[in-house]
């Protein structure tokens, strides 16, 4: 009986005592880990590099992109490689990709270098922000401004597409502050436009007054396009400065660039005559 009782014991000890765990297999001959050679990669990559920099001097950018992408499978450490890459993509109008591969090469570089590449990834946004406002797509645009924004705070351009984008999408309040912070930033006659949006993000939002401050700017500043005048003149009515919004509809008809709008101003400006009478 003991003999039998030992022998119907075996099979759960097989089993791990009976609590189903699968008995343990024998251990099987494993092929050994290939062991990859970073140093023959790196040469190789470099190599590639080397051909794809033959293409840019050709600007043959297209025959460009598949060497250097190779060269970054093999050496996905070196910032060079993976920012040359991202220049092919640039080159070839692949935007997005060309930002994914700035800030990736941004990672692996450091100091002068690193802030190089995140400019160029807000660059690539920058682009890809002003192609989805030329199709109408304010919220894709926004999204593109956003990401540049991060990685370029202060850049006058990009503040000014992101006032634009704003100013469409009636955000008056965020547009104006887009406006001014281009405003500070340009340095050349872009500054007056930045000027001239601000003061229309201000009248947007009913602030006739900082509005009329805006573009007396201007005008101080022997601006004469944009209808600045008649935008003044209006600030001046809608705050009931009834002369001064006068003299400025007469100023703006000497300066409407159609027939429509000089009509529009000499009425205006007749019509507040009346009522002075």
């Amino acid at each position: 009986m003991r003999a039998l009782a030992f022998i119907l014991l075996l099979p759960l000890a097989a089993c791990g005592g009976g609590n189903n765990a699968p008995a343990p297999q024998p251990a099987q001959n494993q092929p050994a880990a290939v062991k990859r050679d970073d140093s023959a990669n790196q040469k190789r990559a470099r190599e590639l590099y080397d051909k794809a920099q033959e293409h840019f001097t050709r600007g043959d950018y297209v025959g460009a992109v598949p060497l250097l992408e190779q060269a970054c499978e093999l050496a996905p450490g070196d910032w060079e490689v993976q920012a040359r890459l991202g220049h092919a993509y640039e080159r070839v109008r692949r935007f997005a990709e060309a930002r994914a591969q700035f800030m990736l090469a941004a990672k692996l570089a450091e100091g002068d270098e690193r802030v190089e590449l995140e400019g160029r990834a807000a660059h690539c946004s920058h682009v890809l922000a002003d192609e989805a406002y030329k199709r109408g797509e304010d919220k894709l645009a926004l999204e593109h401004l956003r990401d540049a924004v991060k990685l370029r705070p202060a850049e006058a351009e990009i503040s000014m597409l992101l006032g634009y984008v704003q100013q469409r999408r009636k955000e008056y309040a965020e547009a104006e502050s887009a406006f001014r912070l281009a405003a500070d930033l340009f340095t050349d006659a872009r500054r007056r436009d930045a000027m001239f949006w601000l003061g229309q993000a201000q009248f947007a939002q009913e602030k006739y007054e900082e509005t009329l401050e805006t573009y007396t700017t201007l005008i101080n500043e022997r601006m004469t396009s944009n209808d600045i005048y008649g935008w003044r003149a209006y600030c001046h009515h809608l705050l009931g400065n009834r002369e001064e919004a006068r003299r400025d509809f007469e100023k703006a008809g000497e300066y409407a660039t159609t027939p429509e709008k000089r009509k529009e101003y000499a009425d205006a400006a007749a019509a507040l005559a009346r009522e002075g009478d």
